[in-house]
Order: C-alpha cells, then structure tokens, then sequence
C-alpha cells in the first residue's frame, strides 16, 4: 500500500508539471544537455533505455537491471572551449541498485568586459552536479527511481547553488522487447542568481523503445521543458554486430524552432565496442554549421 501511495504521488507531480506556467527564466541551462556518448549518438531518445548505466542520465530507474558494478567515464568536447566530463559508478545491492555521478562542465578563457564594452580581465565559468540515486522494481514489471542533485554554478566571482531531484519509472510491455519509461528532471526550488530568482530548467520526457532480435533496438522519446515551453521529439537507433560492434544514429528535433545548447534538429550519429561485455568503449558526433563541431568519447568498466 506504501509503495502504491508513493507511485501515485510521484505520477502526480509528474503530469501536474504540463500546467506550470510561469514567466521566469531559467537558469542552469547546462542541466538540458545529458553527457554520454552512446546517448548523444542516440540522439537522447533514452527514457526507456535500460540496458546500459548512462540511463540515470535521464531516468534513474534505467539503472536497476545492473547485476555488476560498472563504472563510465565520458568527456565531450564543445563549442568555444568548453569541455563537459561526466563520471558514473552504479553498485547492484541485493534487488536494488545504486548510482553515483558527478558532472562538470568548464569554459576556457571568456574575453570581459566593462558596462562601457571596454576589455578587461579573462575569466571561467564552471558548472558541476553531483547525485546519488536509487531504483528498485516495484512489480516484475515496474521500475522505479529516484535521483537526489546537488548543483553548483560559477561564472567569475558570482555562484549559485540548489538542490533537485530527478523521478522516473519504466514499465516492461507484455511484448518481448517493448519497453516505456516516464520520467521528470531537475524538480526543486528557484534559485537567485546574481539577482534574479529564476527556476531550474525542469523537464517530462515519455519514451518507448523495442528491441528486435537482440540486435536492434529503436526508440522515441517525446521531452516538454516546462518554464521553456519547449516541445523536443527525439529518435535513436543502435544495431549490434555479434555483441562487439555497435553502430548508432539519432536525431532531436526541437518542435519550438529555437537551437540551444542540446544542439538540436541535427543528425548525430556513433558507434560503440564492447569486449567480452566488460570493456566498453563508445563515441558521438554532432556536425554543426553555426558553432564548433561536437565530439563525445566514453569509456565503461565492469567489474565481475
């Protein structure tokens, strides 16, 4: 009964999110863009991906069917100098697991200055998260996660820090392969920076993937950013050859017509290789016509 009570409320603070309405701006942008390779190639459609530990990445309860240790380390490389690594370690415990990432996105140099656009003195700008998380099966079939956020941003000698949570569920369908997820990120308060009080950059993504033959697998997602008003659809394909070679291609495309940071309404596309299912090794690109090209390498252990 506890369990029930608390599956109705977080489905409820899901939903309740499509009538937000507010004015405010967001800030955190850097929390819109999710940082693996195999994730960027699948153009983000991952809400239903469980397969893999990069899943908390967008819905914590992806990580529960683990049954070893693993370990994922992935650097991207952006626009203007701007790096974002991510670290992951996820532990199965008994019939539950637990996941631990850190995030941090760096700037070089940024040129600055005065309120007369006169040059004055370089500085950084650095963003880090750091979570832990929890999912655990509920049914034989239902899944379920939560994802706790520390956040910290920098930008010269002004900082901002909050707390979020993520929530998310995945549901295996009676159909051998057919997998949905529904998941919420970046729940918490406002947060004043320099000045303003503005909200995290808060999300819903609903997902559905399908494995065929345990080679290929699709999936869609459909994301709302709520404060944003911003509608993305995302489409991401992986073919597995012999287990080893794995080759990708995605697309995100944002409904609103803007172009932000996720880089979207492009075509990014990947390929990983996995030895003997205990190293992993995987890459991303994302071409780019108006800013630097985008490249995203990853790198996974498992632990027997």
């Amino acid at each position: 009964m506890c369990n029930n009570k608390i599956i109705l409320l977080s489905i409820s603070l899901i939903l309740s999110g499509f009538w937000l309405n507010s004015n405010a701006s967001n800030t955190f942008q850097f929390l819109k863009f999710s940082n693996s390779a195999r994730f960027i190639g699948m153009g983000g459609s991952y809400s239903s991906v469980n397969d893999e530990i990069d899943s908390i990445l967008i819905n914590p309860a992806g990580i529960y069917p683990i049954r070893r240790s693993e370990i994922l380390f992935t650097r991207t490389e952006m626009m203007e100098d701007v790096t974002y690594d991510t670290f992951i370690y996820a532990l199965p415990v008994k019939n539950n697991s637990f996941g631990f990432m850190v995030n941090r996105i760096t700037s070089g140099d940024i040129e600055g200055r005065d309120i007369n656009r006169q040059i004055t003195s370089n500085f950084t700008s650095n963003n880090t998260v750091i979570s832990v998380s929890y999912a655990g099966k509920l049914t034989e079939t239902f899944r379920s996660g939560i994802a706790l956020k520390y956040i910290n941003s920098k930008i010269s000698d002004e900082s901002a820090t909050s707390f979020a949570f993520d929530v998310g569920f995945q549901i295996k369908m009676p159909v051998k392969g057919l997998d949905i997820g529904l998941s919420s990120q970046n729940i918490g308060p406002k947060v004043k920076y320099i000045k303003d009080d503005e909200n995290l950059p808060m999300n819903i993504n609903f997902g559905i993937s399908y494995r065929i033959l345990n080679s290929f697998l699709v999936s869609v997602d459909v994301q709302r950013w709520l404060y944003d008003k911003e509608n993305h659809i995302s489409i991401g394909s992986e073919y597995s050859l012999f287990n080893v070679i794995y080759l990708r291609c995605g697309y995100n495309k944002d409904l609103s017509g803007e172009n932000d940071l996720i880089n979207t309404n492009i075509i990014r596309t990947g390929f990983g290789i996995r030895l003997k299912q205990m190293v992993s090794f995987d890459y991303a690109y994302i071409p780019s016509k108006e800013t630097a090209q985008t490249h995203s390498i990853s790198l996974g252990i498992r632990f027997k």
